[in-house]
C-alpha cells in the first residue's frame, strides 16, 4: 500500500492513527523561543522595578548558571532576587544576613551561598558593583569583601547607583 494511493502522508498517517493533530518541531520550537523571550523580558522589567539598572539585569540574565528561560523557573528565582534587592534597598542599617533572609523569604537559611538564590543575589550584587562574579560556594566568610554588604550585614541604600 502506499500513503500517496490514499492522499496520507507519514505524518498524515501517524496522525489519523493517534487521532490528534501533531505539531511540526519548527512551531513548538517557536513558540517555546518565545515564552522564553517573554519569560526574559519579564525577569528584565522585574530586577529594573527593584531598582537594578536595565543593563546591569541583562548582564545578570545572561548568567549561564541561572535557570533557562521559558520554564518558569526564571521567573520564581528573579521574584525572589527582586525581593532581597528591594529590601536591601531600603534597610536603613545593616541587617544580618540570616534575618535578611527570614524577613523577605520566611527561610533564614534561603540566601546561604550554596543555595541558587543565594548565588544568584551575591552575583547580581557583584554585577552591580562591577566586581569579578563569585564562582564558588562555601562558608559565607568566604565571600566577605567581594560583594559590599554580602554575609555578615545587608548592603545600605547608599551602595546603589
Amino acid at each position: 500500500m502506499r500513503l500517496s494511493e490514499h492522499h496520507l502522508t507519514v505524518l498524515g498517517l501517524v496522525e489519523a492513527l493517534r487521532g490528534e493533530h501533531i505539531e511540526p518541531d519548527r512551531a513548538h520550537h517557536d513558540r517555546a523561543q518565545a515564552r522564553a523571550a517573554a519569560e526574559r523580558e519579564r525577569a528584565a522589567a522585574l530586577l529594573v522595578e527593584a531598582g537594578v539598572a536595565a543593563p546591569k539585569a541583562e548582564h545578570w540574565l545572561a548568567d549561564p548558571a541561572l535557570p533557562r528561560a521559558g520554564s518558569g523557573e526564571l521567573t520564581i528565582l528573579v521574584e525572589q532576587v527582586a525581593a532581597v534587592v528591594t529590601r536591601l534597598q531600603a534597610t536603613g542599617s545593616g541587617t544580618r544576613l540570616a534575618q535578611l533572609a527570614a524577613d523577605t523569604l520566611h527561610d533564614a537559611h534561603a540566601l546561604d551561598p550554596d543555595k541558587p538564590l543565594g548565588r544568584g543575589v551575591a552575583r547580581l550584587l557583584a554585577v552591580v558593583h562591577d566586581l569579578p562574579r563569585p564562582h564558588r560556594a562555601g562558608r559565607p566568610g568566604a565571600w566577605r569583601g567581594r560583594v559590599p554588604g554580602w554575609c555578615a550585614m545587608a548592603c545600605p541604600p547608599a551602595c546603589w547607583p
